[in-house]
């Protein structure tokens, strides 16, 4: 299981990818480097930026969304998979949740978090391949193996 998005910030000018497995390096749109955002031994598995750019998130083989402010310092930090691996997918575009896919076996969910780190709602049981939210914020298609949520 690899969850690996690219994903850039609402206006353009930050690219946030994950850079080796262990280590987010923004980017700002001219090609400077902006932080880094480290997990240290626990590796990441996505990242993304909220929509002003002023957050990101990132997830964790151990479980862990770290929600990081742009000069790289944690500002949250939740378990939210029962030590799962957790993959950041992407931001609401209203900034209100963040997509997370947990994997663990055969199958897996995208749980809905908040940046404070408050569940919402879950759609599971599948694999997921792709995510989309809705311009507005009031919806997310998931699509799977065999589904669409």
């Amino acid at each position: 299981f690899r969850w690996s998005p690219l994903s850039w910030t609402a206006d353009g000018r930050l690219l946030v990818p994950v850079a080796d497995g262990n280590v987010v390096q923004i980017y700002e749109a001219d090609g400077r480097l902006g932080p880094i955002l480290s997990a240290g031994e626990e590796g990441l598995l996505g990242a993304s930026a909220n929509p002003d750019g002023t957050l990101y998130a990132t997830g964790s083989h151990a479980g862990r969304v770290r929600i990081w402010n742009r000069e790289g310092a944690v500002v949250d930090d939740f378990v939210a998979g029962d030590g799962k691996s957790m993959a950041v997918a992407g931001w609401s575009p209203t900034g209100e949740w963040i997509a997370v896919v947990e994997s663990g076996g055969d199958k897996a969910s995208v749980q809905l978090w908040t940046p404070a780190g408050q569940p919402g709602p879950t759609a599971d049981q599948f694999r997921p391949s792709q995510l989309v939210w809705r311009r507005d914020g009031r919806g997310l298609a998931v699509s799977g193996t065999g589904c669409l949520k």
